[in-house]
């Protein structure tokens, strides 16, 4: 084979993809023959170089494996894909084409998702729920998420309190894949899991890797039953790809009621199971409230909690120590940009999560602590509340 080229004709939605040789042997007589070569190409039992080699004199070897009916096979699946398949004999090359109808797959996501009512949209029954984050008001959010899912309290199951559950996420798992052998797993994963053990010995395990590690520990029959998708508040390119390498997709941090969970959710199970056809014979408990309007007081003491925390890593207001204490330090800010996106609209903070993002880096930001400050009061003014200064 010289070449093969593939491609989509959008005007026909065909597939079409040549297969070019060198010419080979006899392909001098073969030209000559015109249509006769072509139909005894694709003839059952016919192999046209073994014919043309005089009864084998030419190359005792040609022919001797093969029962002629390669070609002929290729054109019955062809055929049966709703497609054809061609030769042309050419002075200097062979080319053999197939064509066929497909569909892309992004057209094909974006048809079903469209035909897909995500207020019918349910996890089946035998789901088991598992989310893990470091923070509590995550946590407490990824309660509500999983209930919205349609995913009873007594398969949910929330993780990330200490250090002990963030370490062990892989090892249950992994347990809980194999002692439920007829259900689905659902797992979403904070990327950044912090751990801290005697208030000293600060480490961010990262939420894809952990996913990764235990797809790589399931069977192929455990992994087929699993959903997980990381959750996080950093959705650059860079950072969507390293999760979808990693996981089987990504969820944003943004605020969560039932219509907008299952607007995300919805797709990525129909293209994780694509045998499974979600509808309303779920258990969504409709009781839960579809609104965080009783969370306001918990979000807002959890922002003044980190503002305060961020503050008493700057406390000394010496950017020559700053860079001590920037890993810490950025580790608040994230956690501030997720939770401000977990409970607000974009639309109300796109230029305080900006803010944050834009200070992202190994080092810490020139003038820090002065964008601190204004970034602090811009925070203030969203939430409606005072912070301490």
């Amino acid at each position: 084979v010289v070449t093969t080229l593939i491609k989509y004709i959008k005007t026909t939605g065909q597939l079409e993809m040549d297969v070019i040789n060198l010419p080979g042997d006899f392909h001098e007589k073969i030209t000559k023959m015109g249509d006769e070569a072509k139909l005894a190409v694709f003839s059952q039992n016919t192999c046209l170089h073994h014919q043309l080699s005089e009864g084998g004199a030419a190359n005792p070897t040609l022919g001797r494996h093969s029962a002629g009916d390669g070609a002929w096979i290729m054109l019955k699946c062809a055929k049966t894909l709703g497609g054809e398949c061609d030769i042309h004999f050419e002075p200097t090359r062979t080319v053999f084409t197939l064509r066929c109808p497909v569909t892309p797959y992004d057209d094909s996501v974006n048809s079903s998702n469209s035909r897909l009512d995500p207020s019918l949209f349910t996890l089946p029954s035998n789901t088991w729920g598992i989310a893990i984050d470091d923070s509590n008001i995550q946590r407490k959010l990824m309660s509500r998420f999983l209930q919205h899912c349609g995913i009873d309290k007594s398969r949910s199951i929330i993780l990330g309190k200490d250090a002990a559950e963030i370490e062990a996420f892989g090892d249950f798992v992994v347990k809980l894949v194999a002692q439920h052998p007829a259900d689905y797993i659902f797992i979403v994963a904070d990327e950044n899991l912090d751990v801290v053990e005697e208030s000293t010995h600060h480490v961010t395990i990262s939420g894809s890797l952990c996913i990764e590690q235990i797809r790589k520990r399931l069977s192929p029959e455990q992994e087929n039953r699993v959903l997980a998708v990381v959750r996080s508040a950093n959705d650059s390119s860079n950072d969507v790809a390293l999760y979808n390498s990693r996981s089987h997709g990504f969820l944003p941090k943004a605020p969560i009621s039932r219509d907008r969970v299952l607007q995300c959710v919805a797709p990525l199970w129909q293209q994780r199971f694509t045998t499974i056809i979600p509808s309303s014979e779920g258990h969504i408990d409709t009781s839960a409230p579809s609104n965080m309007s009783n969370f306001h007081e918990e979000f807002v003491a959890e922002l003044i909690n980190t503002i305060q925390s961020i503050d008493v890593l700057c406390e000394n207001e010496n950017e020559v120590l700053l860079p001590e204490q920037w890993v810490n330090i950025w580790e608040k800010l994230n956690a501030l940009k997720g939770d401000m996106l977990s409970f607000m609209d974009v639309s109300n903070v796109t230029r305080i999560v900006n803010s944050i993002s834009s200070l992202r880096g190994p080092e810490v930001p020139h003038d820090f602590l002065s964008k601190w400050a204004t970034l602090k009061s811009e925070i203030k003014s969203v939430i409606g509340v005072t912070v301490k200064e």
